[in-house]
């Protein structure tokens, strides 16, 4: 804050540098009850923001959450993927133990049944048809034996099958496991995205209450603005009051909150610091244009006293001396008025953006004779009504002779425009239905005479 203070007062300072000792005129402070308004809205505001922050944050927690959650489902599907590849495979394997165990099972009941039909004269004929006592015992133990292996090698494949069907029973209870927990996460990712959207339509009403708070806020902050529009946009301001009006809105944009409002200021302090250079550039073609009379007449002035001491020489060489014949001065244009050209000017500048009207010849609107008429009534020149008539009275001036404060004439045969010269080529004037008094070149009108009031 003290930093802005201190700009404000070197702005201040400056200005009167370069505008004169006058110290700019500046807005109205703030009343107590509008800073309180002020006050009040902008607490609401924070209040808002600090719950929107808070709304945002849980959104952000929110969907960290759903992050995770999705990232577990994903895994999930990848294990459930998985699981059913071994399950198939574990499957096809049980398939083909199966037929296996089938075939074995196939094989060894007929050996059973062909014993079972052969009966006990089978097994007879085996034993009485051994040739010896060794012979006999071989083929029992050779009967044993192949019943025995038969029985073994059912009991290996019956094995083998009841570990696949261990097995697979260990995946498909991993397989539900697994479903479960998709099951358990998906429901968690269900109410989590209900949370968010609770969440989201909680911020969209604040989003609604904060546009509504931002239009009081918006409406309160025209307070900081002041009367400083009214200066800037009224053409009778002087160049300290546009000035201070400038420097007032600069020191004011860093408490302002909305765009609007800022964007506002921003366009006062523009157009300020464009009528200022207007006035400025006038200034300096209207002073440019009189340090231009002067040195011509000075020129003039030169030539005359050159002139008479070379007739004095030339006399003083004849018969007796006689007393020089008076010169005959050229005829000037009657005095209308004391003023100087960049005295009108200065006048003139003060309704710059001034609304043309139809017939005006008031500050509330001109036409383009009604305000020349307007601003040399205030110096005592009481001009005609309209352009042409104004075109017939004072003296009248070539364009290489054309003067800061000279009347200049347009038109297409016949005149139909005025406007009062400021130097460069340039002119004053208010120019046409929906413009306003304003500074222009005169190089787009048809330039057919100028008239001189002053002296």
């Amino acid at each position: 804050m003290k930093s802005v203070k201190n700009k404000l007062i070197a702005a201040l300072l400056l200005t009167s540098i370069l505008y004169g000792a006058a110290v700019p005129v500046s807005a109205t402070p703030l009343t107590e009850h509008q800073q309180m308004e002020l006050d009040s809205i902008k607490s609401e505001y924070d209040a808002i923001l600090s719950k929107m922050h808070e709304i945002e944050a849980k959104i952000g927690s929110i969907a960290d959450e759903i992050t995770d959650i999705i990232l577990k489902i994903e895994d999930n599907d990848k294990n459930i993927d998985r699981l059913n590849s071994e399950i198939e495979a574990k499957n096809i394997e049980i398939s083909e133990t199966q037929a296996k165990l089938t075939q074995k099972e196939e094989e060894y009941g007929e050996r059973l049944r062909a014993m079972y039909k052969q009966g006990n004269a089978g097994m007879i004929d085996t034993i009485l048809g051994s040739e010896s006592i060794a012979d006999l015992i071989s083929r029992t133990d050779a009967i044993l034996k192949i019943a025995k292996i038969d029985k073994q090698l059912l009991d290996e494949i019956q094995a083998i099958k009841d570990e696949l069907d261990r097995q697979k029973a260990e995946l498909d209870q991993a397989m539900n496991e697994v479903q479960v927990l998709k099951a358990d996460n998906l429901t968690r990712l269900g109410q989590e995205e209900n949370k968010k959207k609770e969440a989201e339509n909680l911020l969209k009403e604040y989003e609604t209450e904060e546009k509504k708070i931002l239009n009081n806020l918006a409406f309160a902050e025209l307070y900081y603005i002041g009367d400083n529009d009214d200066i800037i946009n009224n053409a009778s301001s002087t160049d300290d009051a546009i000035q201070g009006a400038v420097s007032s809105l600069r020191a004011v944009r860093s408490s302002i909150v909305t765009e609007t409002t800022d964007a506002k200021i921003v366009a006062l302090i523009e157009k300020g610091k464009t009528i200022l250079n207007q006035r400025e550039a006038a200034r300096r073609a209207a002073a440019a244009a009189e340090a231009a009379r002067i040195a011509a007449e000075q020129r003039a002035a030169e030539r005359r006293a050159a002139e008479q001491a070379q007739n004095s020489s030339n006399n003083g060489s004849n018969a007796a001396p006689s007393a020089p014949a008076a010169s005959t001065p050229a005829p000037k244009p009657p005095a209308a008025s004391n003023a100087s050209g960049s005295a009108v000017l200065n006048y003139a500048y003060q309704f710059l953006g001034t609304p043309y009207v139809w017939g005006g010849s008031t500050p509330s609107g001109f036409d383009c004779s009604g305000f020349t008429s307007y601003v040399y009534r205030k110096f005592g020149v009481n001009l005609p009504r309209v352009s042409r008539s104004q075109a017939t009275v004072g003296t009248k001036v070539a364009y290489s002779d054309l003067q800061a404060g000279d009347l200049v004439f347009f038109g297409s045969g016949s005149i139909s425009h005025v406007g009062i010269y400021i130097g460069g080529g340039n002119m004053i004037h208010s120019p046409r239905p929906g413009k306003t008094v304003e500074i222009s070149t005169m190089k787009y009108h048809k330039f057919i005479t100028a008239r001189r009031f002053l002296n």
